[in-house]
Parts: C-alpha cells; structure tokens; sequence
C-alpha cells in the first residue's frame, strides 16, 4: 500500500513537472536560478517521474497480488 501512494505521489509532481516546466515552485525545489530556462530539461525531468511514478504503482500492486496468492 506504501509503494502505491509514493508511486501517486510521485506520478503527480512528475505530471505537474510536465505541465508546468518553469513554475517557481519547481524552480525552489530544483535550485535553478530564476533567469535560467531550461525548459526541455525539465519535461525530460517530469516524464521521468511519471514513469518512476507508475513503476512504484506496478510494484505495489504485485505486491498486494503476492500476498493473497
């Protein structure tokens, strides 16, 4: 159940990373200067957490599958 909601959360900040590549938030988090734009190494960023994020949802639930098998 752990690896599911770290998974979700994951997932959403990589969707937000990929929705909004030059948010402020994202810029604090990532220490990037503020007149610094890198905006095609942040959506790499954000599809990067994404399928991070889908991997811990997979382990998850194979893990939850295991313990009733």
């Amino acid at each position: 159940m752990f690896m599911i909601i770290i998974g979700v959360i994951t997932f959403a900040f990589g969707l937000y990373d990929y929705k909004n590549p030059n948010s402020k938030w994202l810029r604090f988090l990532k220490r990037t200067p503020i007149d610094a734009s890198h905006a095609s190494e942040t959506k790499s960023g954000g599809a990067m957490g994404m399928g991070t994020g889908l991997v811990l949802i997979l382990i998850g639930f194979v893990s939850r599958l295991m313990s009733y098998i």
